[in-house]
């Protein structure tokens, strides 16, 4: 099987499929806080790592793991034995020294190559060498792929008698490591690998079950393996053979989460190794790379900590480096010392961003940690017998109650410490106080020049106009329609264009119209294995500070001698560019001109290139420190060169040459317009962007008075706000937080540049059908300006790019082909249908799969011998558009339509009317077979869960992945308020993620879960096409997912930024293609259904997209227009005209579409998927699934392009003795939690009607306890109606994950304990209380008692808990009530309904996108405003009688569910303490209440 398996990696990796790896994990440590090694402290390391095996993975041979490991100290006395049965002894003055080392176990000459290499290392550096070590291992508890890659595994026993400091070891060893690994590396060794060579730890690692660790180490059973301190961490990877070295814990860390900057850390690192140098490390050349190709993220980043660590920083300090906490818009609430040290230490390296929750130890100081945004949960917990338990999850080890001093979380940015030495703990707050004292900070601060004020308030200025302009528009490629439609709305409205309805014109590598370079390039973006951001309503996290000045040696403090400066944005007006430039003076800025002479014949691009290269070099090493790249001088006899490739490749350029830290690089472009170009240059490598001809573009409208009252200044900045925020959404979208951790990063994928290009000019971009090279560029852009300047341009061309326009680009659904099809279904003509087929392929290729063809091996079939239309048809669903995109009439009709053929619609992401499904007179059916669930949960509840055959988790949608959306309040009707559980009028929010997948393992948690809630539903996943997406899938496979939809790009929407719509995801041909080939190589191809979807409009797309792997198509777009879509794209102003995506009721009056013209045209498309069947000898879809070997590339593309290789997109994995396909749609069941046993005891109470009271234990590995009893309340027994409490279930304990999902009213969860994340997620009418234990002495108020995202997506019920809440408690509630004491970050975000009691602290970005509900804060500091987001609400102290009743009851309910001391001293002080309430209300729900918060008008307030 493992051979199976490295054959087709071998294979895909060699035709450019991408098969790296994402993993997430649990992770922790357990430390003595007295500084004495301990038994217990490593015992509980590996029970702790044994309660965490639900957050990894395990193969189907039920054996082998992801990864599972331990870093612990190693004890000197177990070693000395080992050491004197070699015949050596130890002497006192002697260190010890171990090394844990893997090796290959079936080569012996390069085994015997890595022993000799290691030794000779050593001997050099005077160490005494006692022995190599055979590790005691017990290979019978590994699986058969675990066993089948095991390694062969030494340790590597050593000494010296240096007398040195721990520290300087360390170093040496490090140094010493480094310099084995390079050698290795040059020779070409394989499968060897060295854990750890220490003086003071050791790391056990391995491809076993957590659960075996000790089994397989029996090292481990021995009493003197003691410790201060033990590391932990489970590993859950997207692969299904991961590699023994990829286990964790590194050498420093141990991480959960995924660096989203890697690629540009990656490179920004190659640019610190120029001039990197310290006094302590000997030779650093021997150090270099700092990472290792092919390096993981997470051994990638211990590879920086642990060189920071080993040349002088203390591991909090590397922490804050590397991962810090969001601070530049947090002036009220972190003190001034903080953000200087951040200031200084974020100057000097950038941010590793993205989710972490980190465990680390460099020997004195044992560090937990989170990342800015708190994306991974850290819970700890310290004992009065002087033991400190950090981890992924509470209750991973039983202490009792009465040992505990205190229960905590590690927040977004925060970090807790250990002095090992001296048994010390600090919190976030004293570690950053010890550490900010540091002087060189506010020394720094001292040399810190803010630029913006200064820049701000200078008049605008154009450059060009008449004539002139009009030529420089037409070169750059502007047309009419970017000028209306894309940047006048940018001024006019201080945002982006807003489009609907997705992509059905040409890539541009198809293309026959000239197209930007910036065209070229597809932004990447995050699903599954990490989230995006929310840009608006989490800007706090979120900044585009853009720095100059030469990133110093990262190993010295020297920044602190020069001046630093720094601009709010990288986005520069005319007038802002030249003053910057004036003010850094001429004697430190190099303009290089970009344009060439068109007559020269000894002049071409490459050649061009190759000069500003040189210039750039010369540039710097004369003492230049600003480039400036600029196109200005183009004219009639000189042409520019694009600017993404001549930033590209200045910036390859200066990372190879090592200058790249000495210098910035300023463009000043005619051709950016969108945002999208200039997160394209940024990602490239620019600093700052001048778009001086959009800017006059700008002047040229406002000179005509369209834009009414502003001044010319005031667009220009109102452009600027726009480009600022898209800048902002399309970081957030890959998770990304702060732009220098963006630049140079080349956060994209080519889609349609040549390989050999993208190597040369931006090296680590993935091309994998390769393209356009750099004659055809240069062919591209002579011939715009041939045609530039040949003729008078009277005016510009018309565009048509995002609307269909007469004379503009190609669009697959014209006035032409929209007609004939809705004739066809209309008048049931399958004739009819076929001329529009037939027109939809004479079109010119718009799609891949339109340069593809189907082979003809075979003899033709009878037509009457292929599979019936009947049984095609119920492989076909209709996409899942929401009842709010759609009206009611179009919603109803798709579903009744593809009920009555077998196929699926789905709900959508808006909840659905349970009524739907009672039959209608006439034998119809419009319940929607498939239900999502989407990030904003709306209208989730166990019932609408209980009342489908499929649940969809929707992870991305294809015409605008990584992003929300939003429902304005004017679509927001009675009925639409009633299925989202909300109020009619108000705004609804989507957030861009879902907030209860952060990783791999929350989505695998997430399925648990719906698995729970109904047991016979299959769960699909519903992604989009992108680079990656092959890893990505398999995880999800392994996350026992049973059907996998991969959407295109081109999918239909409606409502999202143009620039989404054109520039993000890829063609399902290639998300589809690499899907199936990665499944197939993971073995996991036939264990899920393959969906795909995105402008499939006929029976040919159909069939193409079968050989690509797809089991089942979905046709969303084309149903529309069936149904009467006449593609106006003004979906999202609800306004369309044949009321299909309207909520106008005047509009829906017009709707025409028949359930009747739905099932004629997916009766076509079955016709004509029988008809080429036929032709191509098959007898049904089955035969073809997978089989790329039937299609061929007919058309390499247009003339100038290098190649376009549709190869990666044939090759085929062998899938062994597998089907291609998914032959047995069965559903992939889950382990059962407590509710089973739950169920068994207490279901015949219930069938007899009685009240029921029972009690069980509870441990953090019992998840989603409840729902299963939840299902057959909303099902079996839907007509009892239950009261509350009426069954009462006490647990005592530490819950698991989701307590009390989706919870069905009548059902109470009493918890005497405390409970991990997403408890009461889904609520629907169930009850749950927490409470510590009546012995414990915590103050509950400061003691955190339940985990993250409590209440997501709640609808009804109730929830009191004694204690804190993590992050983002009551998020998108839309109708539970709730009392905590104390709340994380995000509190009530997105909230809709219900209320939220918080009587404590709460963090930062309090009720941000709160549209609906209520909230009341206990705030006796006053000082809520530091921490509120003023966006949508507004907040006062109570004011009405009505009010301070309703909170008192809900107090003193808490207090009676709960018996808080801390409440019941609240109610007891009440005439005091109520004063100290804050409310807090949606601006929109002000006139809405039945019960006003103020007796007067109430003033929004802001901050």
């Amino acid at each position: 099987m493992r051979d199976l398996y490295l054959k087709n990696k071998y294979f895909l990796e060699k035709n450019h499929i991408n098969t790296q790896e994402h993993d997430a994990c649990g992770v922790g440590f357990v430390a003595s806080m007295n500084a004495k090694p301990r038994r217990d402290v490593v015992i509980n390391g590996i029970n702790a790592l044994k309660a965490v095996w639900h957050r990894g993975a395990v193969d189907a041979d039920g054996k082998t793991g992801d990864g599972a490991g331990l870093n612990i100290e190693f004890n000197r006395e177990f070693f000395e034995e080992k050491i004197a049965s070699t015949g050596h002894e130890i002497k006192e003055n002697q260190t010890l020294c171990v090394g844990m080392i893997f090796l290959p176990r079936n080569n012996f000459s390069e085994q015997e190559r890595c022993r000799t290499l290691v030794e000779q290392e050593l001997l050099n550096n005077n160490f005494y060498i006692f022995g190599w070590r055979q590790v005691p291992t017990n290979p019978k508890v590994l699986g058969q792929k675990a066993n089948d890659t095991r390694p062969e595994i030494e340790q590597l026993l050593l000494a010296t008698e240096k007398k040195l400091s721990d520290q300087e070891l360390e170093r040496i060893l490090f140094s010493v490591r480094k310099k084995i690994e390079k050698r290795a590396t040059e020779e070409q060794l394989k499968d060897f690998y060295i854990c750890s060579l220490s003086s003071k730890t050791i790391i056990y690692k391995g491809m076993f079950l957590a659960e075996n660790i000790s089994d397989f180490y029996p090292d481990f059973l021995d009493e003197r393996f003691i410790s201060r301190f033990a590391i932990f961490h489970q590993r859950f990877s997207t692969n299904t053979f991961p590699s023994w070295e990829l286990a964790q814990p590194f050498r420093i860390l141990a991480h959960n989460g995924e660096i989203n900057t890697l690629k540009g850390n990656i490179n920004w690192m190659k640019t610190h190794e120029a001039g990197m140098e310290t006094n302590l490390i000997d030779n650093i050349e021997d150090l270099k790379p700092i990472i290792k190709s092919g390096n993981s993220d997470t051994a990638s980043l211990d590879a920086v900590f642990e060189l920071l660590v080993r040349t002088g920083r203390s591991l909090p300090v590397a922490k804050m480096m590397l991962i810090p906490e969001a601070w530049s818009k947090k002036s009220k609430i972190i003190p001034k010392a903080h953000r200087e040290m951040y200031n200084y230490l974020n100057s000097l390296i950038e941010p590793w961003d993205g989710p972490a929750a980190i465990a680390a130890c460099d020997g004195k100081w044992l560090v937990a940690a989170s990342d800015r945004n708190g994306l991974r949960p850290l819970r700890y917990t310290i004992t009065k017998d002087k033991l400190f338990f950090a981890g992924s999850e509470t209750g991973m080890i039983p202490v009792a109650e009465d040992n505990i001093l205190f229960k905590g979380r590690v927040g977004p940015g925060q970090m807790i410490s250990l002095d090992l030495d001296k048994g010390k703990y600090y919190n976030d707050k004293k570690t950053k106080d010890h550490l900010s004292s540091n002087p060189i900070y506010k020394k720094f601060s001292s040399n810190h020049i803010e630029l913006s004020k200064t820049l701000n308030e200078i008049k605008e200025k154009h450059l060009f106009d008449g004539s002139d302009l009009r030529e420089r528009q037409f070169l750059a490629g502007f047309t009419i329609e970017d000028l209306e439609s894309i940047m006048h709305p940018m001024v006019e409205d201080q945002k982006e264009a807003i489009g609907s309805m997705g992509d059905d014109t040409p890539i541009a590598v198809l293309s026959s119209k000239f197209r930007p370079l910036s065209n070229f390039f597809r932004q990447n973006f995050s699903q599954v294995t990490n989230p995006p951001i929310d840009s608006l309503r989490e800007n706090r996290v979120m900044s585009l500070n853009t720095r100059f000045g030469n990133l110093e040696n990262i190993l010295d403090d020297r920044l602190t001698e020069q001046k630093s400066f720094i601009l709010e944005s990288p986005i520069l007006s005319n007038s802002q560019f030249k003053k910057l430039f004036e003010l850094f003076g001429e004697e430190s800025v190099q303009l290089i001109d970009c344009t060439f002479d068109k007559n020269n014949k000894n002049l071409n691009l490459k050649s061009e290139i190759n000069r500003i290269r040189e210039e750039s070099e010369i540039s710097i090493r004369s003492g230049k420190k600003h480039l400036i790249l600029s196109d200005k001088n183009i004219s009639k006899d000189r042409i520019s060169i694009p600017l993404i490739l001549a930033v590209g490749s200045i910036q390859s350029y200066l990372i190879q040459k090592g200058l790249r830290k000495f210098v910035s690089i300023n463009v000043q472009s005619s051709e950016c317009l969108d945002t999208h170009y200039f997160a394209v240059l940024i990602g490239a490598g620019a600093t700052t962007i001048n778009p001086y001809l959009t800017i006059d573009s700008i002047f040229q409208r406002f000179q005509k008075k369209l834009f009414g009252k502003f001044s010319f200044e005031e667009c220009v900045h109102r452009y600027i706000k726009a480009v600022n925020d898209g800048l902002l959404k399309i970081m957030s979208k890959m998770g990304i937080s702060v732009i220098s951790s963006y630049r140079g990063g080349l956060n994209f994928q080519s889609l349609g540049l040549s390989r050999g290009l993208v190597a040369d000019y931006f090296p680590g971009l993935e091309s994998k059908i390769s393209g356009i090279g750099l004659s055809g560029i240069e062919e591209m852009i002579r011939k715009q300006h041939e045609k530039t300047f040949s003729e008078n341009i009277i005016t510009l061309p018309i565009g048509g790019i995002y609307k269909y326009r007469h004379g503009g680009e190609t669009h697959a659904y014209q006035a032409k082909t929209i007609h004939l099809l809705q004739a066809a279904v209309g008048k049931d003509s399958y004739e009819m249908f076929k001329k529009y087929s037939s027109l939809i392929s004479e079109l010119p290729p718009i799609h891949l799969r339109d340069l593809l063809d189907f082979r003809k091996n075979n003899k033709k079939m009878p037509l009457e011998e292929v599979e019936s239309v009947t049984h095609i048809r119920k492989r076909f669903g209709s996409g899942s558009m929401s009842l709010g995109a759609l009206s009611k009439e179009a919603h109803e009709t798709l579903a009744v339509a593809m009920n009555r053929i077998g196929g699926a619609s789905c709900s959508g992401e808006g909840g659905e009317d349970a009524n739907r499904a009672t039959l209608r007179e006439n034998g119809d059916n419009a319940n929607s077979r498939v239900k999502q669930i989407a990030s904003a949960r709306f209208g989730v509840t166990a019932s609408y869960l209980n009342n489908c055959n499929e649940i969809e988790i929707k992870m991305a949608q294809g015409a605008k992945p990584g992003e929300g959306g939003q429902l304005p309040g004017f679509k927001v009707t009675k009925e639409i308020a009633k299925l989202r559980y909300s109020t009619p009028g108000v705004t609804l929010v989507s957030p861009p993620p879902h907030h209860d997948i952060y990783s791999i393992e929350d989505l695998a948690q997430l399925i648990y879960d719906l698995k729970q809630i109904n047991s016979k539903a299959r769960v699909g996943v519903k992604l989009v096409a992108s680079s990656g997406i092959g890893t990505i899938a398999a995880g999800v496979a392994k996350a026992k997912a049973d059907i996998i939809l991969i959407s295109g790009h081109n999918g239909g929407t409606g409502a999202t930024p143009q620039t989404s719509v054109k520039y993000v995801g890829l063609p399902w041909e290639m998300g589809l293609t690499e899907t199936n080939q990665i499944l197939t190589l993971n073995n996991l191809r036939h264990k899920v259904v393959l969906r795909t979807d995105g402008g499939i409009k006929t029976g040919r797309d159909v069939v193409m997209a079968a050989m690509m792997g797809a089991d089942e198509f979905g046709i969303a777009t084309t149903s529309l227009v069936a149904m009467g879509c006449i593609m106006v794209r003004q979906c999202h102003s609800d306004t369309c005209p044949v009321g299909i995506c309207t909520q106008n009721e005047e509009l829906r009056k017009k709707f025409t579409g028949t359930p009747e013209k739905v099932v004629n045209l997916f009766t076509f498309v079955a016709e004509e998927v029988r008809e080429i069947l036929a032709d191509l000898g098959f007898r049904s879809l089955d035969e073809i699934i997978g089989r790329t070997d039937l299609l061929r590339q007919v058309s390499r593309g247009a003339s100038n392009l290098d190649d376009l290789d549709f190869n990666p997109l044939l090759v085929q994995a062998d899938p062994g003795d597998n089907p291609r396909f998914c032959k047995e749609k069965i559903r992939n069941e889950v382990p059962d939690t407590l509710d089973k046993q739950i169920l068994l005891d207490i279901l015949p109470t219930i069938k007899s009607g009685q009240k029921v009271e029972t009690s069980y234990t509870i441990k953090n590995t019992d998840r989603t306890v409840g729902a299963r009893l939840s299902s057959y309340i909303v099902t079996d027994f839907k007509d009892n109606n239950f009261p509350e409490h009426h069954i009462k279930i006490k647990l005592r304990g530490s819950a698991g994950q989701s307590l009390g999902a989706f919870g069905a009213k009548g059902i109470k969860f009493e918890v005497v304990g405390d409970c991990n994340d997403y408890v009461g997620k889904g609520l629907s009418g169930a009850t749950i209380s927490v409470r510590p234990p009546k012995i414990s002495e915590l103050e509950t108020n400061k003691n955190t008692i339940i985990g993250n995202t409590v209440l997501y997506g709640a609808t009804s019920g109730n929830l009191f808990a004694a204690g804190q809440a993590g992050e983002r408690f009551s998020v998108r509630n839309s109708g539970a009530t709730a009392v905590v004491e104390g709340a994380g970050t995000n509190a009530c975000e997105y909230m809709t309904g219900g209320c939220a009691v918080i009587l404590g602290e709460v963090g930062d970005n309090f009720a941000a996108g709160m549209t609906g509900g209520m909230a009341f804060i206990y705030n006796p500091n006053n000082n809520l405003s530091d921490v509120i987001n003023p966006g949508s609400v507004v907040w006062q102290r109570i004011e009405t009688e009505y009010w301070f009743d309703f909170l008192y009851s809900l107090i003193q309910r808490h207090v009676e569910e709960t018996g808080s001391n801390y409440a019941k001293k609240i109610l007891d002080n009440w005439k005091l303490s109520k004063e100290s309430f804050y409310q807090i209300c949606p601006k929109e729900m002000l006139d809405k209440l039945d019960n006003p918060i103020s007796l007067k008008e109430p003033e929004k307030k802001a901050v």
